[in-house]
């Protein structure tokens, strides 16, 4: 608002005038004209406010995003505009909507002089939580405990790997390590936490989701990673994995090749012979890696990959 009663509306934006159909004023009386252009005075006041509040407004170039509670006090005409920035920052993959939600009420009644009411609060959060998180800095502990997890799980999986489901378990396997790798959290238990929604899971791994829940059957039976109960009707839920860290000395990476694999050889891998089918297709060239090839000519595994 620029003065009482007198607003700017910026480009692409909508105003209501005569001869529009819907406007209505007692004040018109039916009278239409070419809308005016404004005095130069007008014009110097909504420069002015304009460029101040590019220089100093929250969420400029010039003004990194603070997510501290005691950051600086975000000015009434940025509160929208700052506490999504703050919003899109704390959405990191560790908070439930609900901890979102509640951690920007708390930043919202300490920096807004007048604060936002709780339900545009609460809108906010919502817009927020279901998108993409952003990335974080990971502690070391966590990359050491996602890295031992990730070998660990290759291994006791590897050898079953076999047709269409294993390639599904496969996929499903490898999208929930990604997303412990960059959302985990590590629980006082040593295990890793993270949010995320099966469906989510699902399209990560380019797999249905039917296909999903058949294929974590089969990943807690071998791994132990399971899926934590909602905490509440909107959580997305959360994937629990073992952190195999008890495990970092563990065997080498055991995977599927044809007694062709001479070029494993000196790879570090240590190659199962025996286990070609009569087709003559390998299954895996490295299962750890993030990429792992197949050689088939029709192979449903190719478009998990891409």
């Amino acid at each position: 608002m620029l003065l009482a009663a007198l607003d700017v509306r910026g480009e692409g934006g909508y105003v209501l005038v005569p001869p529009s159909t819907n406007y209505r004023s007692k004040a018109a009386d039916g009278a239409t004209s070419a809308v005016a252009h404004a005095p130069e005075r007008l014009l110097e006041m909504i420069r002015g406010k304009k460029e101040q509040g590019h220089e100093d407004g929250p969420g400029s170039p010039s003004q990194p995003v603070s997510i501290d509670v005691a950051g600086p006090p975000i000015t009434e005409h940025g509160r929208n505009v700052a506490l999504t920035a703050i919003a899109g920052r704390l959405h990191d993959g560790s908070r439930t909507l609900k901890e979102l939600e509640e951690e920007l009420e708390r930043i919202n009644q300490a920096r807004c002089p007048q604060p936002l009411k709780r339900k545009e609060v609460a809108k906010i959060a919502r817009s927020i939580h279901w998108r993409t998180p952003c990335r974080r800095a990971r502690p070391e502990e966590i990359e050491q405990a996602v890295r031992a997890a990730e070998k660990r799980f290759w291994e006791l999986v590897a050898n079953e790997l076999r047709g269409l489901g294993g390639q599904s378990v496969r996929d499903a396997l490898r999208a929930i390590i990604s997303g412990a790798a960059r959302y985990g959290r590590l629980r006082p238990d040593g295990w890793i936490e993270y949010d995320e929604s099966l469906f989510n899971t699902a399209l990560a791994a380019g797999i249905t989701r039917p296909t999903l829940d058949r294929a974590r059957r089969f990943i807690l039976e071998r791994t132990g990673i399971r899926r934590a109960p909602r905490r509440t009707p909107k959580d997305a839920g959360a994937w629990v994995l073992p952190s195999g860290a008890r495990d970092a000395e563990a065997q080498p990476f055991t995977t599927h090749a044809t007694t062709r694999g001479g070029d494993l050889k000196n790879s570090g891998v240590r190659v199962v012979k025996g286990c070609a089918l009569t087709t003559g297709r390998r299954r895996l060239a490295d299962a750890e890696t993030p990429c792992s090839r197949h050689f088939s000519p029709t192979n449903k595994g190719k478009g998990g990959v891409l």
